[in-house]
Parts: structure tokens; sequence; C-alpha cells
């Protein structure tokens, strides 16, 4: 006979109750208490940021000035590095890189303070200081 401790019991999976056999298929909830719906539960919708922000035309805009200002810097960063380390954003007063991997970031770390010299330059708000952040899979090559 097998003691009771070393007995394995498999796990039932719950039932639905009766109030959420009550409810309309779309108010129940997943495994992970969000929606059923397959929405992730802190995504938002496109449209509705683009409207909070006065339309799409300025986040272009600002994509656009990134794209210039990591053209103008890209002599700066070593030709074997420059896919896997560039300008991500400006953050208020913070000039925030990118590195492919974390090898990549010490190098960006080393780079932060000539790249944020040159950013200066071409920037139209105050910049003083860096960050560097790192991003798996970068690569822009």
């Amino acid at each position: 006979m097998i003691p009771p401790a070393a007995r394995r019991h498999k796990r039932a999976r719950p039932r639905a109750s009766s109030y959420t056999r009550a409810m309309p298929s779309g108010k129940r909830t997943n495994h992970r208490g969000s929606p059923g719906s397959g929405e992730h539960a802190g995504a938002r919708r496109v449209d509705t940021i683009a409207r909070a922000q006065g339309g799409i035309g300025p986040g272009l805009r600002r994509a656009e000035a990134y794209l210039a200002l990591n053209e103008r810097v890209r002599a700066l960063i070593p030709e074997g590095a420059r896919g896997e380390i560039t300008i991500a954003c400006v953050e208020r007063d913070c000039l925030v890189i990118a590195a492919a991997s974390s090898a990549r970031a010490a190098q960006a770390r080393l780079l932060a303070d000539s790249l944020l010299e040159a950013v200066r330059n071409h920037w139209p708000e105050e910049l003083a200081r860096t960050r560097v952040i790192v991003t798996p899979g970068l690569n822009l090559n």
C-alpha cells in the first residue's frame, strides 16, 4: 500500500462557477485575470495614442529627427558597431543610447560623452546626461 504522502493526485481543472457561467463570454477572464478577448493587459490602441498626442504627425517628425541624428553621429561609432549602437531617443535632458548586447553597451558607455557632445550641436533642447539600454536583437545593418 502507498502511503498518503507519496500519492500524487492530478489537480482537477477548476470548473466555471455559476457566476462565470452567467457572464457574457467577452467578460470572462483567462488564466492571468485579464479579459479573455486576447488583448494584452497594458496595450493601447494606436489611434487612441495618436489622438491624445495631436495626431500621428508629431510622432513621425520626431522619428525622422532621430534618424537624422543617427546619421550625423554615425562617424563617431566604430564601423563594426554601427548597426549595434544607435541613438534610441531623447527623454527630457537625457540622450538614450541603444546597444545590441552587454558588450556593445560597455562600448557605448565609453562613447557616450563624445556622442552627447555631438548631439548637443544638433538637438534643439539642452541635454545633460546619457543612458545606455540593452536592446537584444538590435541590428540596423
